[in-house]
């Protein structure tokens, strides 16, 4: 005789003994989607059913990528330098022609440091000298990012960003690339924010070990007075910087 409670038991779906599929590929995204609050593109939904990869593959693929950002970063850093720079390296028989071969040769036979400061007047090298080392510091930075920029449009950029109350592109990426190469400071346009935004940079760059490189026009006197002594101090610094004086006849 069938009762009531055993038609109510039949009526219940059966459990499936087998255990549980991993979750499709969409369902990750979307449980990632909703964590860290973007949209999810509607391309997403075209494989469906596509399990999770296994762990170690996943881990694999986050190696290549890692290494496929490296390369890009370089790619970058070096794209950053503008081309009639390019042909700058430390082992270019033309650098020696076309900078002082004194501070050639002793950029050669110092250890890389974390700061290097290149003064003298235009026209002599000072930023083929630095070029070539910016591109020495480069092989061995980890990960392999960097950035060359003139500091008067880096600073343009970050005043004008700054008051519309934009996060400044250039600024922001000088802030987190391995190795910096700020060319002419002292050209950007005098000011507090100017000043302030150049001290700030130097500063955080110091405090995190990461290799910059300044060219200067400016004699000691006026950089001291322009900046403060403490940014002028790390530009300087015994032990953890290299300070070049570029001097040659013509360009």
């Amino acid at each position: 005789m069938t009762t009531a409670e055993d038609t109510d038991l039949e009526a219940l779906p059966k459990q499936d003994p087998r255990p549980a599929p991993p979750p499709g590929l969409l369902a990750t995204l979307e449980r990632a989607a909703r964590l860290h609050g973007f949209e999810l593109p509607k391309s997403a939904s075209r494989f469906p059913e596509r399990p999770v990869p296994p762990p170690d593959d996943v881990e694999e693929a986050k190696r290549v990528a890692a290494r496929a950002r490296g390369m890009d970063g370089r790619t970058r850093a070096l794209e950053s330098i503008p081309p009639e720079f390019r042909w700058c390296r430390l082992d270019a028989v033309e650098l020696a022609e076309r900078s002082d071969p004194r501070a050639v040769a002793r950029a050669k036979a110092s250890p890389r440091v974390i700061v290097t400061t290149i003064t003298g007047q235009a026209r002599q090298g000072k930023t083929n000298l630095a070029t070539a080392l910016f591109v020495d510091h480069l092989e061995v930075a980890r990960p392999p990012t960097g950035l060359w920029v003139d500091a008067a449009e880096l600073i343009t950029e970050a005043v004008r960003e700054t008051k519309l109350g934009n996060e400044p592109p250039l600024l922001e990426r000088a802030r987190r690339v391995s190795v910096l190469l700020l060319d002419e400071l002292g050209g950007e346009l005098e000011g507090d924010a100017s000043r302030t935004l150049v001290e700030q940079l130097i500063t955080k760059r110091h405090r995190e070990h990461k290799p910059t490189l300044v060219t200067t026009g400016l004699p000691r006197d006026v950089f001291e007075r322009r900046y403060s002594y403490s940014v002028f101090g790390r530009l300087t610094e015994p032990d953890r910087a290299l300070v070049l004086v570029v001097e040659r006849r013509g360009g």
